[in-house]
């Protein structure tokens, strides 16, 4: 296969995950408020909101430097599995690191504490991203099995 096809093969599902990422939560959306109230939909716009810090703490840009040491080394099998470990571990570490400030927050503000359950529900949101190698995909150059495991 040729880099140019390879290459517009990669945007398109790229584009594909991200245009799909933006579309089924405006689908949901009206749903939501029409089921929840303005009262409950808050409180899970609130408690998601929350995880995406969590997530994004979890994160720590390993999106972008991973991807690119993916790329690097695509060839050399023995390193791609030392980053790829490397990556997860750090990923757990940052996890249980966010978890303890979950449970610090919870327990010292109020708000917090009112919704810990529901808190609690969300919390598979920040594994999720730990456990899901996005970055390996993109690094591999292979996008598409990055949107047949999303969809």
């Amino acid at each position: 296969m040729s880099i140019n096809t390879s290459l517009n093969r990669n945007i398109f599902y790229l584009a594909l995950v991200q245009g799909s990422s933006f579309i089924l939560p405006l689908l949901t959306f009206p749903y939501l408020v029409r089921i929840l109230g303005p009262e409950y939909f808050g409180i899970l716009g609130f408690c998601q909101a929350s995880m995406q810090y969590l997530v994004l703490l979890t994160d720590y840009g390993f999106n972008w430097t991973a991807t690119q040491q993916v790329a690097k080394y695509r060839e050399d099998r023995g390193e791609l599995t030392n980053i790829f470990w490397s990556v997860i571990f750090s990923k757990l570490l940052l996890a249980v690191l966010a978890f303890i400030l979950l449970l610090v927050v919870c327990f010292f503000v109020t708000k917090y504490q009112q919704l810990w359950m529901v808190l609690l529900a969300f919390s598979p949101m920040v594994l999720g991203n730990v456990i899901y190698p996005i970055w390996f995909f993109s690094g591999g150059r292979k996008n598409e099995v990055d949107y047949t495991l999303q969809y």
